[in-house]
């Protein structure tokens, strides 16, 4: 099975495509996951009953990602297990309780990510709409437009590489409070 993390009947694919000693475990993490700003970055990727997570989009997209593997330990923790692209690279493996699992993932999904930004930028050298790129941390605000209603001043807190649009998205923090949609460099402007 090859789904998006945010597929709404990933629940469903996920128990009939996991083991059934780790289903519900799983199933349980991915759902929930499933509802985080950077799912839709996400493929669930499900083969012989072995559980992973990658930035690629499908199987026929011909580039290694690198990959998470998710597993349950005898005593029924989640152990998340990031493989990076590049044999090179380093490893990196986390065994979080069941009830803990999703902040677990996020760190591992970090190393991820940051996989495939670096990637990214070095095949892509700066394909971006309006000529602007935003660094993590960068102060912003919000155009407002027929697609943009909320004005939103923050900082960039997470820039992911969108596969099909081939431009950096980004997520903002607005004071405290952390902003779920997802803007594209054409939706900020810089502020000093």
């Amino acid at each position: 099975m090859w789904a998006r993390m945010n597929d709404p009947d990933i629940w469903e694919k996920l128990c009939r495509s996991c083991r059934p000693d780790e289903r519900d475990v799983l199933a349980r993490l991915i759902a929930d996951a499933s509802r985080m700003p950077w799912a839709s970055e996400v493929t669930v990727v499900t083969s012989l009953g072995a559980l992973r997570l990658t930035t690629q989009q499908a199987y026929e997209a011909g580039s290694n990602a690198g990959s998470v593997h998710l597993t349950v330990s005898d005593s029924g923790d989640v152990v998340l297990a990031y493989v990076p692209r590049d044999a090179t690279a380093s490893a990196v493996e986390l065994t979080r309780p069941p009830d803990d699992s999703v902040g677990g993932l996020e760190l591992v999904l970090m190393h991820l990510f940051a996989d495939q930004e670096s990637h990214a930028i070095a095949t892509s050298a700066g394909a971006v709409a309006n000529g602007e790129e935003f660094e993590i941390g960068a102060r912003v605000r919000v155009v407002l437009n027929h697609s943009n209603r909320t004005p939103h001043t923050g900082i960039v807190a997470q820039r992911i590489w969108h596969h099909k649009l081939q431009c950096w998205t980004y997520f903002l923090v607005d004071g405290t409070k952390a902003i779920k949609k997802r803007y594209l460099c054409e939706d900020l402007e810089r502020l000093p």
